[in-house]
């Protein structure tokens, strides 16, 4: 690949000259008015046929970290898979500060094939499809069928560019197509004769477990059911709805900040840092209020 493009949802595994699948124009393509208020699972309608993969192509993919790199690609187990499975060649990247090397890489143009662009940044991707530096995704859309349906008319509309008629990245609504999650190690599982858990209280009874039971065998208070990190909310705050921004079923828009959804979330942790569940080295000491401050949960 030697053309460039700005994804703002890194969807696109592989592009094809080959139309094996009956492909539809950008024109012909019936985007939704509303945003979906439900997930939608691949049907027939969504044929990715067109490209039978005999054809390999080098994809460079480049995203944001917060402050730990990306493993080796050779060592990369999800770059692997991608790569066996879709006869792909990926080079991936992560930086801290995306929004400093990403128009150092535009000037000299030298801009990764896929990458997710610093926040708020549709006009600067504007002003590289005017120096003719990205794709036009009108070329892109119709090879993702299931994409479509997550992309309203008014996110297509806000998403082409006004000087050229272009649209010059990919943009998609979140609706827990994704859904971040929790593994239990199967060994401890078994030492504690639990199923897995599937609730908040059995959550809390394995977290008991781990903290109580000794599941490593070495005789050392030291086993924690996990660290707070900078994500955590993502894994958690699915146990109590949708913790994505999106419309309900009555039509109005649901954030996990006014729904309740982070309010639990946040009384869950506290619950797991007063019982002593979590590392004490964990992030959870960096949130302590200052002194003469109060910070509730």
């Amino acid at each position: 690949m030697t053309r460039k493009i700005l994804a703002l949802v890194l969807a696109l595994m592989m592009m094809s000259a080959v139309a094996l699948a009956d492909v539809p124009a950008f024109e012909d393509i019936v985007f939704p008015e509303n945003m979906p208020s439900g997930i939608i699972f691949a049907d027939d309608t969504c044929d990715y046929s067109y490209d039978d993969l005999t054809t390999k192509y080098d994809v460079s993919i480049m995203t944001e970290n917060y402050g730990v790199p990306n493993q080796d690609n050779a060592y990369d187990p999800v770059v692997y898979w991608l790569n066996e499975h879709f006869n792909i060649n990926i080079t991936y990247d992560s930086v801290m500060e995306l929004g400093e090397v990403l128009p150092a890489r535009a000037a000299a143009d030298d801009l990764p094939d896929i990458f997710l662009p610093p926040s708020n940044s549709r006009d600067w991707a504007f002003e590289l499809d005017d120096a003719g530096k990205l794709i036009d995704c009108k070329t892109i859309w119709p090879y993702m069928p299931l994409s479509q349906k997550y992309a309203t008319q008014a996110m297509i509309a806000n998403s082409v560019n006004p000087e050229t008629g272009r649209i010059p990245f990919l943009t998609g609504y979140g609706i827990q197509d994704g859904t971040w999650t929790i593994t239990f190690r199967a060994d401890w599982l078994e030492k504690f004769g639990m199923e897995t858990p599937h609730d908040i209280d059995s959550f809390l009874a394995y977290a008991e477990a781990v903290k109580t039971q000794d599941p490593d065998g070495n005789g050392v208070d030291d086993t924690y059911t996990f660290a707070i990190w900078r994500s955590m909310y993502q894994v958690c705050e699915n146990a109590y709805g949708n913790s994505a921004p999106h419309v309900d079923e009555d039509g109005k828009l649901s954030h996990q900040y006014f729904n309740g959804i982070r309010y639990n979330f946040l009384k869950l942790m506290k619950t797991m840092n007063d019982a002593g569940y979590l590392i004490p080295t964990g992030r959870w000491a960096s949130m302590t209020a200052p002194p003469g401050t109060t910070r509730r949960l």
